[in-house]
């Protein structure tokens, strides 16, 4: 074969453009790597997203914290003096009293109506017996005439009734050192809370032996007036304080610590 007719065949380099040349460089296997690795990052931060609780904030004194800072341990706090004092004093007026019924008293005026009856029926006998009981001349009057026999049961219901509720000389005396809404009433080995309007006093048993004589003897007030003074002589309060152990409840709930406690349930700003 003729040396002229032989052809050499060369491959022909093709010449990349300049920009795809860049971009090639920049974005090249190094920076493939790169991005895959931000992204993991990325991935992982959304899987596990901060706790809120370890924002690193900038403390100042007598400043509040942008949000609750919550403690993981229990810690005290300081207050002051006569803070401290005030709620001592508020926690032991919030004790309710102790009260205790008296059965010698009951006892007593089942005895002292019963010999009322007994001398009811001799003449003149209930006013004689009523005077030692220290009414007055007129109420005795009163008592020795036709009314005697229909007052002393009148008495004895009315009597009856507040010692069965308790009968007080003095609810608002008994109730101006303290705030309980309730006082605590011993009878028969329980005590009970009992609420200050289910209690009587001796005005407010004065104020309804009157009414109650208005309505049995209408027109005739030294009847009524006879009554009264009839009821308050068989009936004294029947309720006796118990000093001692309201003073241990008193002290039993006063704070000892001047101070508070908080954990991780409690929060300050």
């Amino acid at each position: 074969m003729a040396a002229e007719n032989l052809r050499v065949l060369e491959s022909r380099r093709r010449e990349r453009a300049p920009w795809k040349v860049a971009v090639a460089a920049v974005f090249g296997p190094r920076f493939r790597r790169i991005a895959l690795f931000v992204g993991f990052l990325g991935y992982a931060c959304l899987l596990f997203p901060r706790d809120p609780s370890f924002e690193v904030m900038t403390l100042r004194e007598g400043y509040p914290a942008k949000r609750d800072l919550i403690a993981p341990f229990q810690f005290s706090l300081l207050k002051d003096k006569n803070q401290f004092r005030v709620e001592q004093a508020i926690a032991a007026r919030r004790v309710a009293p102790v009260y205790s019924v008296d059965a010698s008293v009951t006892a007593s005026t089942h005895s002292l109506l019963d010999s009322l009856r007994a001398a009811a029926s001799e003449p003149g006998g209930l006013g004689v017996r009523a005077r030692r009981l220290g009414v007055s001349p007129d109420a005795a009057r009163t008592l020795a005439g036709v009314d005697g026999r229909r007052i002393v049961p009148i008495a004895a219901r009315l009597a009856a009734q507040a010692h069965a509720a308790g009968l007080l000389p003095e609810i608002e005396g008994a109730r101006i050192d303290n705030e309980s809404a309730v006082a605590m009433v011993e009878k028969d080995g329980m005590r009970l809370r009992t609420s200050w309007d289910q209690l009587q006093d001796v005005k407010q048993l004065r104020d309804l032996a009157w009414d109650e004589g208005v309505r049995a003897f209408p027109g005739r007030p030294e009847a009524a007036q006879a009554l009264q003074e009839l009821v308050l002589a068989v009936a004294p309060p029947n309720l006796r304080y118990e000093a001692s152990t309201t003073e241990r409840l008193r002290t039993e709930a006063i704070p000892i610590c001047g101070c508070d406690r908080w954990s991780r349930s409690r929060g300050f700003r």
